[in-house]
């Protein structure tokens, strides 16, 4: 399990460094957290008071573990890595489980190879980094210390799952609510020590509900404080309650325009399907044990997917899944618990014994089979097949960027600005699909700095977002006018500065 957890993260740390260094990862899933680590250690007057806590747009208080990393290893590719090493060990745990809890060492390694192998894994890493990429680790980690009855592991655990983003609450709330109802309905007839081991599980599930609560506090009261504050301007990166705001009102312009060009709803009504399936039987038929269960502990991937984003982001590659990961796992375990206790009568109790641990290869067989399918489907292409561009100089580009000044204020496009994050002053191109949006008066919209006057443009011809910024809408050529100068180019890099 080791080697495998090993191999994972030296393909996908290749993986993603191919794509920094060929100009293929983008502002959103890889710059801005960068320059967001930049900006906290380097100009944290630009981040006063409570914005100290927010993250690339979100409240974090474990990324201040990847802020104490970032400090010791500056470079893009930091956050990166421990994303890959965080779910490396999340197979890892998974193999624990197995081992530990299921009292069968192949079971667990087919719980960490189906958890390596499994798309919705994979969706979280192949768009660069995310701090939802830490909740699986810590979600499966609770999960074991839970079912081992080690209170100050799941606490522990449980309290790192709800310091990775604002969002994991939900999480963690389905996490306990899954354990509780296992307690209640498919594990009661305790006696003696099971049944004092089991009192100790409800009490652990009080504590941990207490911490929930705590952390919600904080990130409603620093949210509420912060959007207050954003409404009178001077923040460099947007609250997470502003960003609900535009959130909220992006969904209602895409129930407006249900079949807009930029996507098809009935396919990616089929992906999310597809996914949904697949997080079902990626880790064990017995997942279908209960259903119900099931569904409850992969609900805040189902509720993110269908009712938030509209299905926008319904595809094996998205973050969101981090938020289902765990679950899935989790419900598969759990219902192994439950068929081993069950009691099969007649010919079928002589067949298959009600220890399931005997029959668990039989069992994971077929969910193996479907996951390793949906992986080979599904699977990105090795990074030398990527669409990079080798008639492209990128080292020349790299040194051509690199003559920027890092106290300029700076306009670049989203292919650049990964390489960029050492810029106090940085801020994407006018993104035209922002309603109410005009380039020319520069006002605060939903982006991780301010818009201000760029002392200097950049942008690249040959990259794919350069499309979005010469168009019909919007042309950065009409918009520089005569106020800009050719500073530096090479192939299609160009770099305008303000006359």
């Amino acid at each position: 399990m080791a080697l495998l957890a090993v191999s994972y993260i030296l393909y996908w740390s290749y993986f993603e460094f191919y794509k920094y260094s060929t100009f293929q990862s983008s502002y959103f899933d890889m710059g801005y957290m960068p320059h967001s680590l930049y900006l906290h250690l380097y100009s944290p007057q630009m981040i006063p008071g409570l914005q100290y806590f927010v993250f690339g747009e979100h409240l974090s208080l474990f990324a201040f573990q990847v802020l104490a990393a970032f400090a010791l290893l500056q470079n893009p590719m930091t956050p990166i890595l421990l994303q890959e090493l965080s779910l490396a060990l999340a197979s890892i745990v998974a193999y624990m489980i197995g081992k530990r809890i299921l009292n069968n060492r192949m079971v667990g390694l087919a719980l960490g190879f189906a958890f390596l192998i499994n798309a919705g894994v994979r969706g979280i890493t192949v768009y660069d980094f995310h701090l939802e990429g830490f909740i699986p680790l810590f979600y499966l980690l609770a999960f074991y210390f839970y079912m081992r009855d080690s209170k100050k592991g799941f606490l522990i655990s449980y309290a790192l799952l709800l310091s990775t983003i604002e969002t994991s609450l939900v999480v963690g709330l389905t996490l306990l609510a899954g354990v509780f109802f296992y307690e209640l309905f498919w594990n009661r007839k305790l006696s003696g020590e099971e049944r004092k081991r089991q009192n100790k599980r409800k009490g652990m599930l009080i504590a941990a509900l207490a911490i929930t609560i705590l952390f919600g506090i904080f990130y409603i009261g620093v949210a509420n404080s912060l959007t207050t504050s954003y409404q009178n301007g001077g923040y460099a990166i947007t609250p997470p309650n502003q960003k609900l705001v535009n959130f909220f009102s992006f969904q209602l312009q895409t129930l407006e325009n249900p079949g807009g060009v930029s996507y098809s709803p009935y396919g990616l009504y089929l992906m999310g399907t597809a996914g949904l399936i697949n997080l079902f039987l990626g880790f064990g038929t017995t997942s279908l044990v209960n259903p119900l269960l099931s569904i409850l502990l992969v609900s805040p991937w189902i509720g993110e997917v269908f009712i938030l984003h509209n299905l926008v982001f319904a595809t094996f590659n998205n973050e969101y899944y981090a938020y289902a990961i765990g679950g899935a796992l989790v419900s598969a375990v759990l219902g192994m618990l439950i068929i081993s206790k069950a009691k099969m009568p007649g010919l079928l109790g002589r067949l298959f014994p009600s220890n399931l641990y005997q029959i668990s290869g039989t069992i994971f067989s077929l969910s193996i089979m479907i996951s390793l399918l949906l992986f080979l489907i599904t699977f990105p292409l090795p990074p030398f097949l990527l669409n990079g561009a080798p008639n492209l100089n990128y080292t020349q580009i790299n040194f051509l960027i690199s003559q920027i000044p890092a106290n300029a204020y700076l306009m670049s496009d989203v292919s650049l600005n990964p390489h960029l994050y050492y810029v106090q002053n940085l801020e994407l191109t006018p993104n035209i699909q922002l309603k109410g949006f005009t380039p020319s008066g520069f006002s605060t919209i939903d982006a991780p700095l301010y818009w201000f006057r760029p002392t200097y443009i950049a942008f690249d011809t040959n990259f794919s977002d350069f499309g979005t910024i010469q168009n019909a809408n919007f042309s950065i050529y009409a918009y520089m006018g005569s106020n800009y100068t050719l500073y530096r180019s090479a192939g299609g890099l160009q770099i305008y500065r303000l006359k």
